[in-house]
């Protein structure tokens, strides 16, 4: 327990900044002004006004979070925060933006909670990601890296979708969740933060399932199964669009892994 909390603060935790210390970021990548285009719509039909990417000069080192400031969603992380994650592919890195735009448009109603024992909005999130974000993204921005395709991963995607450009788009969104946190991992081992036999953030592999029950912070496997199953889901994207209030994968490959939804 004293590894993880104490990684949690190191890659986590950020304190109280001026305005004057957190800045708009004006250089964006073709890929966060694509993300910021298919989702300032989203942010508008909440009532809110548009995304902004923010760079925090203080806390140089934080790993990102996301605000609401008169009606702007502000997705801050710190300047130097890449250099935790030296090897995060960009694809991770859109993960990590579709996580926090997830946590102003992708958590679950009070309504339907007191459904279902929901009790992780970081592994809600993950979900939306995968579900929804990752997926509408990357139809768009369409710059597929080279990567290794987990065959269960491959074999998943063959199932939920019958189209071949539905079949890579799953696979390249499912794999997202074991880079992601893969170099997560890596970057806790860099700074000693975790051993080599932490089991809670042990390096993710789909062919396996973590039985646990998680209430906030689930572990990296759980979270990359959440991933994995979103990007399973072949339903989400529309419901959600189409604001179904429950608009999850109830069953099937796709429904929500059981580390942290009972």
């Amino acid at each position: 327990m004293k590894s993880i909390f104490l990684a949690f603060i190191i890659l986590s935790t950020i304190v109280s900044s001026s305005a004057e210390e957190i800045l708009e970021k004006s250089d964006l990548s073709t890929m966060e002004k694509t993300l910021i285009k298919i989702f300032n719509p989203f942010v508008q039909r909440i009532g809110l006004r548009k995304i902004t990417i923010n760079q925090d000069f203080e806390n140089t080192l934080y790993t990102g979070g996301v605000v609401v400031e008169n009606d702007v969603v502000k997705i801050t992380f710190g300047s130097e925060f890449s250099t935790l994650y030296p090897n995060l592919s960009e694809d991770g890195y859109a993960h990590i933006l579709c996580h926090e735009i997830g946590h102003i448009l992708g958590e679950t109603s009070e309504e339907v909670q007191k459904k279902t024992q929901i009790l992780s909005p970081e592994a809600e999130s993950d979900y939306f990601s995968s579900a929804v974000c990752l997926k509408k993204l990357f139809r768009e921005y369409d710059s597929m890296e080279l990567k290794f395709i987990d065959p269960v991963v491959k074999a998943k995607c063959l199932t939920s979708y019958s189209l071949l450009s539905d079949q890579l788009l799953c696979e390249r969104v499912a794999m997202t969740g074991v880079e992601f946190f893969t170099e997560f991992h890596h970057s806790l081992r860099r700074i000693k933060a975790i051993s080599s036999n932490d089991k809670f953030y042990a390096l993710p592999d789909l062919s396996k399932e973590d039985k646990n029950f998680y209430t906030f912070y689930p572990s990296l496997q759980c979270r990359a199964e959440t991933i994995a199953n979103g990007a399973f889901c072949s339903t989400s994207e529309a419901l959600w669009e189409n604001e179904v209030q429950n608009w999850h994968c109830q069953n099937g490959l796709g429904k929500r892994p059981s580390c942290w939804v009972k």
